[in-house]
């Protein structure tokens, strides 16, 4: 029994044990730049609106324009993604007050169809930004 037991164990142990990272990204030449030019308006305690620039640097291989997704998190757990209109350069993000925030920026694009490869994914995202907000309690 205990061999049973040991032999199920080592099963679950091992099949988790690989690099998802590497086999997603093996041979797959597109990338986003992250968002880094990013800012925020307090418009009253509950609203903050964010506004950011494009970067200069993304591939020509994409459909125009990209899109900016914002994931909210709140007091350390991730609450809700923020879809953002194609090419808009700002949106208005209700918080509270009291709770403090972590808002996670990135960049979602859609190769063309000229350069898709068959069995590969078109949609690229750009590594996270994170971008913190100091509230008053």
């Amino acid at each position: 029994m205990k061999k049973i037991i040991f032999a199920i164990i080592s099963l679950v142990l091992l099949t988790g044990c690989y690099d998802r990272e590497v086999i997603d990204a093996k041979e797959f030449n597109y990338s986003l730049p992250a968002l880094t030019e990013i800012s925020h308006t307090m418009l009253n305690p509950k609203i903050v609106r964010f506004t950011w620039v494009y970067p200069e640097d993304i591939s020509e291989d994409f459909q125009t324009p990209v899109e900016v997704q914002i994931q909210v998190v709140e007091n350390g757990i991730y609450k809700q993604i923020v879809n953002v209109d194609k090419g808009a350069v700002a949106k208005n993000v209700t918080i509270n007050p009291d709770i403090s925030y972590k808002f996670m920026f990135r960049l979602l694009g859609y190769l063309k169809e000229e350069v898709k490869e068959t069995g590969k994914t078109d949609r690229v995202f750009s590594p996270n930004t994170t971008y913190e907000i100091e509230t008053e309690e």
